[in-house]
């Protein structure tokens, strides 16, 4: 919200879906409320090619405001800025977190090395280190005025989703990196990336119709997938798998 910003996700009414994947139905959570939505349902940490379309439809739903059957750049634009301007809860993040997030000590941070590294700390986290636990907090997109919740609560598909946009307000000026000054804002406002949605939607629009039909949108999150599944051959620690796209790869912001 797609961490993704626009970060969509989930399940349309009308699509026939068995097992894990019927269960996205009940699943509240809307990239145009949350800037996030629920795509890999069973929690397994891939996104699996049933939950890709589902995700497409649900957010084709979403994103169309009039109900006319396609997306206009305005609603894509509206539905996926949502948070722009939101501000961030505030968080105590240190020179310690920036060094375990720079992988490759180059003084700055990837949106690489944030996803992965988050994800990493959300894992510990899970895995019942209450030190991890508390940096996990910090580097995820909790606004101001939300309740406060624990990291070890979250699903993998959410946890990624914040963290993307946790990176996204942190970087001020959209180059996707991480600078010292820019890592270590308390409380970061969320940008506004009107201009990299509209590029983004150009792009999608392959017809040039200047609506998005779901078999669009479908194609353009079909990439997306095919995209973490070559990141994730790329990382050694990562592999591919055949149970689709690691959510922590599919899961990152469209600024890239």
């Amino acid at each position: 919200m797609t961490y993704q910003m626009s970060l969509a996700a989930a399940v349309a009414a009308g699509i026939s879906l068995t097992g894990a994947a019927q269960a996205q139905n009940t699943d509240d959570s809307s990239v145009c409320n949350d800037g996030y939505s629920m795509t890999d349902v069973d929690d397994n940490g891939y996104v699996s090619p049933i939950e890709m379309k589902a995700y497409t439809e649900k957010a084709m739903g979403q994103m169309d405001a009039d109900q006319s059957g396609t997306v206009d750049k305005d609603e894509f634009v509206n539905c996926n800025n949502v948070l722009s301007g939101t501000q961030s809860a505030s968080a105590d993040r240190t020179e310690r977190h920036l060094a375990a997030l720079d992988l490759n000590d180059d003084g700055s941070i990837s949106l690489d090395e944030y996803m992965k590294a988050s994800a990493d700390t959300y894992n510990s986290a899970k895995d019942g280190d209450k030190a991890a636990a508390t940096d996990a907090a910090n580097l995820i997109f909790i606004p101001a005025d939300a309740e406060q919740s624990d990291v070890t609560t979250m699903s993998r598909n959410e946890y990624s989703a914040r963290s993307g946009l946790m990176f996204i307000a942190l970087d001020t000026d959209q180059d996707n990196a991480l600078t010292k000054e820019e890592f270590m804002e308390k409380a970061p406002p969320m940008v506004d990336i009107s201009e990299t949605l509209n590029r983004e939607f150009d792009e999608m629009d392959a017809d040039g119709s200047g609506d998005l039909t779901t078999t669009e949108m479908i194609a353009a999150n079909q990439k997306r997938a095919d995209d973490a599944m070559k990141n994730a051959e790329m990382d050694s620690d990562s592999g591919a798998s055949d149970k689709g796209a690691p959510v922590v790869y599919y899961s990152y912001p469209h600024t890239m």
